[in-house]
């Protein structure tokens, strides 16, 4: 296949990336390779296969600067990076972003399942997109303001929407997904929204004391014990 299957540290591919990396760990539009790519020319010449490609670079006559164009599929992979913790991974678009952070190896506190908490929540450099990682259906290949209900409707099709949903993959995957914790966009959520932020803060409370009271529980009866 002529298929790019993985982009190795140290190989030119590599360095490639590397060249086109900016300081907050995002890539320049379209100048960076990952897996799923395809070659579709070599110094402006078609190639159809991997043996096409492999003698057309091994023919040319400057072997050092080569003109290579590839193609990337809308709907295929896509580059998941997170700064803060200097880790990235590659994922089907149809992957959550939950998994595509445990995948890279970047720790995510969770805190409840609705996003209330704000512990999860992520925000990609260049959209402003506010991705909860909690939730089921934050996937790396769908915007999250795309994807919600609709409130101009007067009435809401679940089995469509859902429909729907499952065929669009809208994020666009010529550049990486850079997300970034974003406390001031939380913050600025729970003061816009005072009933639901009033509810998330007593309930951290709530957990909050609750957990500490199992605690001494559990320092006690371990004491007691002894």
């Amino acid at each position: 296949s002529d298929l790019v299957d993985e982009v190795r540290d140290g190989g030119s591919a590599a360095e490639h990336n590397e060249k086109h990396t900016l300081a907050d760990g995002s890539f320049t539009r379209q100048q960076y390779l990952q897996p799923g790519d395809r070659l579709l020319m070599v110094n402006g010449v078609p190639c159809s296969s991997t043996a096409d490609a492999v003698e057309m670079i091994t023919g040319a006559e400057d072997t050092e600067h080569l003109n290579l164009k590839f193609t990337r599929p809308l709907g295929g992979n896509i580059k998941v990076v997170f700064p803060e913790s200097d880790s990235q991974v590659t994922v089907s678009s149809k992957a959550r972003v939950a998994v595509a952070a445990d995948r890279a190896g970047h720790e995510v506190e969770y805190g409840c399942t609705d996003g209330t908490c704000g512990r999860c929540w992520r925000q990609d450099h260049m959209s402003r997109e506010i991705y909860i990682l909690c939730q089921e259906d934050c996937t790396v290949g769908k915007i999250p303001s795309n994807n919600m209900y609709r409130e101009d409707a007067l009435i809401w099709d679940e089995e469509e929407f859902f429909r729907d949903q499952a065929r669009k993959t809208n994020f666009d995957n010529s550049e990486p997904l850079v997300l970034s914790t974003c406390p001031e966009e939380y913050e600025a959520w729970k003061k816009a929204d005072w009933v639901q932020g009033a509810m998330a803060e007593a309930r951290d409370a709530r957990m909050s004391s609750e957990f500490f009271a199992k605690k001494l529980k559990e320092a006690s009866d371990g004491t007691s014990g002894t």
